[in-house]
């Protein structure tokens, strides 16, 4: 029996970044670079999720388009900001600010989700 060949679509890259970011952070103690790192995996996550379709996007097309672009966003955002408010010493507002707005939108969109 043969069994049908796996492709890793578009997922793997960001996956690799992420991957990168985590072993800089951790193995190295760069905590900038690593953060940084991590947080373009999620770009880089985004911009695929955004320019390719479902079929092509394989594991980073998880729920709806605007939820995931919304979710990729977010974390991309936090990623960052957490990095930066760790190794810069920062205060946690703006991300804290960022955040209630990435909640709203949301909430607003699984709102209209549950209604129709």
């Amino acid at each position: 029996m043969s069994r049908p060949a796996v492709r890793l679509r578009a997922w793997w890259f960001s996956g690799a970044l992420l991957l990168a970011g985590l072993v800089v952070a951790g193995v190295s103690d760069r905590l900038l670079l690593g953060g940084l790192l991590m947080a373009a995996a999620f770009v880089v996550a985004l911009a695929l999720r955004v320019g390719l379709s479902e079929e092509r996007a394989g594991g980073l097309h998880v729920r709806s388009r605007g939820l995931d672009v919304l979710f990729y966003t977010a974390a991309a955002v936090d990623v960052a900001g957490a990095t930066l408010i760790v190794t810069h010493d920062l205060e946690p507002r703006l991300l804290l600010a960022v955040n209630a707005v990435f909640g709203a939108v949301l909430l607003s969109m699984w709102s209209r989700a549950v209604r129709s």
